[in-house]
């Protein structure tokens, strides 16, 4: 032996006598698709069994025909433009270059969704206030293989569908086969005074089987009723209602069904390019002109209870001052026109007419009533002032007004009580105005509970 001493290394080496394990190819599966949707194949379940092992490569057969090579990760997305029914592989590979593959089946399909709108007539349906509107789609299901559409959903959206948000209506269908035929309807207020664009699409996993814009847009018209001379459709007619008139001067649209002046609602003829010029067709002519002026001179003071304001109108009057002259002009000087004259010259910054008043009893608003309502008068000159109130056998229930009053435009409000304070019973009653011991005039109302 020898005294030195020398450092040497040690190397230790495992030497594994075994068999290298090939690795397992999971594909995933099984798929079910249609033609022309993607289809995610996962092999990320694939897995060596040898501990310190791991899998070096993929490659998939996509098309069933034993090839692989078709796709190199161990995720791939595929879209199929035909059917498909049959089989898909993986084939993976260890870091000793061992290999195995596997196969999962795989269905695509043939179906799609088309839909028919029943409810449109050239894509715009023309509505009054207080209807419902109901939209009706028609699924139809087309399959060359005869398989089944299990389940999808259609959705009415009142926005941009392509924003999967806030759906209207929403059914469930299915399951569906080839040549069937499902048919939805929603039923459907609008919200408000304005043109509304309903979409409907077909959802399956809350993705868009088929949407067509063009043909799946529903176009909803809200058009309140028509009454001559209530331009501005507030519920009653007074001398605000000129000044959509010189707005809409000469505008023309669609004449009603009728040409006249009644005092009853008439249907929204359509076909204007403001929908608020329309309600300045006082007479349904079809022109925005100088009769129309008529509408309110014949109908003023009307109320209606079916109101629903059209939005103000946002303008600057003076850049239509020569419609509203050649109104101004055309008006003479009874106290309805001097008002009318007068909002002119309000709108026109113009000096005031002396309006010159005349003894007057105009219908109460509301009328029906419950349960208040309020009685407007004028009177051409100063004086003792009665109002009284009788029911249908002429017993005087209310002595509303007993007083000395000036020249002028007045209103009380009567709440239904009678002269010791107790609330009448519902019923039709009578107004009637004396002015310096003489009779102006006695109206009709009706109050209801």
């Amino acid at each position: 032996g020898s005294d030195d001493v020398t450092d040497t290394d040690t190397h230790f080496t495992t030497v594994d006598n075994g068999v290298n394990h090939a690795p397992i190819a999971d594909p995933g599966g099984p798929y079910a698709a249609t033609v022309g949707e993607t289809i995610t194949l996962d092999g990320s379940n694939s897995y060596d069994p040898d501990d310190g092992d791991f899998i070096t490569a993929y490659s998939w057969d996509t098309n069933g025909d034993g090839v692989y090579g078709d796709a190199d990760t161990e995720t791939t997305d595929v879209v199929y433009d035909q059917e498909y029914s049959g089989l898909i592989g993986l084939r993976v590979w260890d870091n000793f270059d061992a290999s195995s593959d596997s196969t999962a089946p795989i269905y695509v399909t043939l179906w799609t969704s088309n839909l028919d709108l029943e409810i449109t007539e050239n894509g715009v349906t023309t509505t009054t206030q207080g209807d419902n509107v109901t939209i009706e789609a028609q699924i139809y299901c087309y399959s060359e293989n005869g398989s089944t559409a299990d389940e999808f959903v259609v959705r009415f959206y009142e926005d941009d569908p392509s924003i999967f948000v806030n759906p209207i209506g929403e059914f469930t269908l299915g399951p569906m086969s080839n040549g069937d035929i499902e048919t939805v309807s929603l039923d459907w207020t609008i919200p408000d005074l304005d043109i509304h664009s309903v979409y409907i699409r077909v959802d399956a996993d809350e993705e868009i089987e088929e949407y067509d814009e063009e043909n799946n847009e529903v176009i909803l018209f809200f058009a309140p009723e028509v009454w001559p001379g209530d331009t501005d459709n507030n519920g009653v007619v007074d001398e605000y209602d000129i000044e959509p008139i010189g707005v809409y001067w000469r505008d023309q649209g669609n004449p009603r069904i009728a040409t006249s002046f009644e005092w009853t609602g008439h249907a929204y003829p359509g076909g204007w390019d403001d929908q608020a010029a329309a309600y300045s067709d006082c007479n349904g002519d079809g022109s925005v002109n100088i009769t129309d002026v008529l509408g309110l001179l014949v109908n003023w003071n009307e109320t209606h209870t079916t109101a629903y304001a059209l939005p103000p109108l946002v303008v600057d009057y003076n850049e239509y001052k020569d419609n509203y002259l050649m109104i101004y002009n055309s008006l003479g000087d009874s106290e309805i026109e001097i008002k009318i004259k007068n909002h002119i010259e309000l709108l026109l910054d113009m000096p005031i007419t002396e309006e010159k008043w005349k003894n007057h009893l105009f219908a109460n608003y509301p009328n029906p009533f419950n349960p208040t309502t309020s009685i407007s008068y004028s009177l051409a000159e100063e004086g003792d002032v009665h109002i009284s109130i009788y029911n249908v056998k002429g017993q005087l229930i209310k002595e509303l007004v007993n007083d000395h009053q000036d020249a002028g435009e007045h209103s009380v409000i009567w709440n239904g009580d009678d002269n010791y304070d107790k609330r009448v019973s519902s019923g039709i009653y009578f107004y009637k105005l004396q002015s310096a011991g003489k009779l102006i005039d006695t109206r009709k109302m009706v109050l209801l509970k």
